[in-house]
């Protein structure tokens, strides 16, 4: 065991040494220092699946004892594919994108109930039944950046890979719990 080991440590030491190609696949991430970099269309997808009193309380709203019965330990499945258009020029940004938040777990058939009742027929809102999902497309109005958002952005942790083509948004940039990933289009 003890020689299989060593000659491992000689193996990697050795490609360190000679130098290895970073598989073609792999990305290289750096920051991203300079707004130009975000100019363009970046579409993403971004899933999380949490439960209901965990969502409620990532938006900082009150979870009550009621809420714990009638809710119970119900999930929601949030799944948005989002489009960015960075104008860097404009110092602007137009979001969209189409949104699902599936419902699983205990209580879900009277979360389910509610959901429906609240939602009957909504325009522009597609229920599921049979999936207890609902679906619905978005856009945000144009925002225009300040020169202490700029800043913001800049020292957010956003990186880009080698050759321009995707973006890592890290957990906890504009409310995500989790990084997404951003391919340029």
């Amino acid at each position: 065991m003890a020689k299989k080991i060593i000659w491992c440590g000689i193996l990697v030491f050795a490609m360190a040494v000679v130098g290895c190609d970073i598989p073609a696949d792999e990305d290289i991430w750096s920051d991203i220092t300079n707004l130009n970099l975000l100019n363009g269309t970046w579409e993403g997808v971004h899933t999380e699946t949490m439960t209901i009193r965990e969502f409620i309380e990532l938006n900082n709203l009150p979870w009550t004892p009621e809420m714990q019965l009638v809710i119970g330990n119900t999930r929601v499945t949030m799944n948005n594919e989002i489009t960015a258009n960075v104008n860097v020029d404009s110092r602007t940004v137009d979001l969209s994108g189409i949104s699902t938040a599936a419902f699983s777990g205990g209580n879900v058939d009277f979360v389910w109930y509610i959901i429906r009742n609240f939602y009957p027929d909504s325009p522009g809102i597609t229920l599921d039944d049979a999936n207890r999902s609902i679906e619905w497309q978005w856009e945000s109005p144009t925002e225009v950046f300040s020169e202490s958002e700029i800043t913001e952005i800049l020292n957010s942790g956003l990186k880009i890979n080698q050759n321009g083509s995707k973006i890592l948004i890290p957990a906890g940039f504009m409310g995500s719990s989790s990084e997404i990933i951003m391919t340029k289009k």
